[in-house]
């Protein structure tokens, strides 16, 4: 039986009653916490008091990590002692790294080696980022099977598959996507992210399941049986999950 995650960010206490009553009646089986810098003090009195199995999602891109710049490397050190203490204080058995922004593969292989943590997971990226420099359209690193793979081979961490992201970079790529999220399933992923979104697009938009055009069912029919999912489809903006509620029902009825 899969376990669906909820994820949320670290300082997102408008979501933690509801959070703590989803979990206490079993709509989800883990939490999935993105670090924001700099609120550990703040809020991990919070989220232990939820008695939730955890996964730590490190900060990224442009609040946060950018392991394949080498100018950023003094702050990633600094970034990854909280995501770290975050993932020790909440007994997280898994850490999700991302790869970094318009820079190299190369240099995110040595900070990763020198931040490296047995729980450390590298999600994929889509190729184009949803964030431009100067005007100037930014790229993601760690887009395709072969860097993701390149990654784990020099480092020793581990695979979480974003769908999403697999979809876009294969649009940018001119590659089927089902073919590219085969092929990123050969790396045998951990766990996985998935939302819904625009098939053709080059662009993850994490919309709601059924609201886009992803081949969900068929999509669930290739992940392996019992394997972890967190559902990062956009929240409302009030303190109530009801639409992540009603992602985990889709899933659960189309599978």
């Amino acid at each position: 039986m899969n376990k669906f995650g909820l994820k949320l960010w670290s300082n997102n206490k408008i979501y933690f009653n509801e959070a703590e009553k989803l979990y206490k009646s079993g709509i989800y089986q883990y939490l999935e916490l993105y670090v924001v810098p700099g609120s550990y003090e703040s809020y991990i009195k919070l989220w232990e008091s939820i008695d939730a199995a955890y996964v730590i999602h490190a900060s990224t891109y442009p609040i946060g990590l950018n392991l394949s710049n080498i100018e950023n490397r003094d702050l990633n050190m600094q970034l990854t002692k909280e995501v770290i203490r975050f993932s020790d204080h909440l007994k997280a058995k898994t850490i999700i790294m991302h790869s970094g922004t318009n820079g190299t593969i190369e240099e995110t292989v040595k900070q990763l080696k020198d931040i490296y943590d047995k729980r450390m997971l590298v999600e994929n990226k889509p190729y184009l980022s949803l964030y431009k420099k100067g005007g100037k359209q930014m790229f993601c690193n760690g887009n395709s099977p072969e860097e993701i793979k390149y990654i784990m081979e020099k480092t020793g961490v581990k695979f979480c598959l974003d769908i999403g992201h697999g979809i876009s970079s294969a649009n940018s790529h001119k590659i089927d996507p089902i073919k590219y999220l085969n092929d990123f399933l050969k790396l045998k992923p951990s766990m996985f992210h998935f939302t819904d979104g625009d098939y053709k697009s080059e662009l993850d938009s994490h919309d709601h399941f059924g609201s886009g055009n992803y081949p969900v069912k068929q999509i669930m029919e290739m992940l392996p049986k019992d394997c972890m999912i967190t559902i990062e489809s956009v929240k409302g903006n009030d303190s109530k999950l009801d639409d992540f509620t009603d992602d985990v029902k889709y899933l659960k009825e189309i599978k």
